[in-house]
């Protein structure tokens, strides 16, 4: 039996990353990815089938990464608004956090066709803080927006907006979150 090394596998994801950075997504090839990484072409193809593979599955663990802690800030009491101004607010600080993972998903998620079905539905899929939250909004009378697409990517813009300039002031994610908030809430 084959031994697991985690080592590898960390090293194909950072390599993954950093070149999404340096080169974009788009112009990923196993071949670059196996030569960041240290690792043969072959060490890939032992644990993905293919380029959409790899990048399906490592979007899937850097999204859930991203996520992590999200459960703790939300409480399903608070109200909807707020529940949506503290995910807000928890996107902007793991993206100062996370630069690099953050460009990587932006990226993915610019080029759906590189991924496959799963990780295309990964966040509708899951049964995280945010697939419950956008249950709740599209059960509610009190939001209004054209499709689920168009309200997932209306929370993430305040997170792109500190990506492109990360040393904003904690002021502008308030405003950013309250500009979200108004453009789809109805309620009184």
């Amino acid at each position: 039996m084959r031994k697991y090394d985690k080592e590898k596998d960390e090293r194909i994801k950072q390599s993954v990353i950093e070149a999404t950075n340096e080169i974009g997504v788009v112009s990923l090839t196993t071949a670059k990815i196996a030569k960041e990484a240290n690792v043969s072409p072959a060490t890939l193809y032992l644990r993905y089938e293919n380029k959409e593979d790899l990048i399906s599955r490592i979007y899937e663990e850097v999204k859930a990464d991203l996520h992590d802690g999200l459960n703790d800030v939300i409480d399903e009491e608070m109200p909807l608004t707020e529940q949506i101004r503290q995910m807000i607010k928890y996107s902007i600080k793991r993206t100062k956090q996370f630069p690099k993972e953050t460009n990587f998903i932006r990226q993915v998620m610019s080029n759906p066709a590189l991924l496959d079905e799963h990780a295309q539905h990964f966040v509708s899929k899951r049964d995280d803080v945010v697939s419950l939250l956008l249950e709740r909004l599209d059960a509610s009378d009190d939001f209004s927006y054209p499709n689920r697409t168009s309200v997932e990517t209306l929370l993430g813009f305040p997170a792109q907006v500190f990506e492109q300039n990360p040393n904003q002031s904690e002021e502008i994610s308030d405003e950013l979150a309250t500009m979200v908030i108004s453009a789809i809430y109805k309620g009184e």
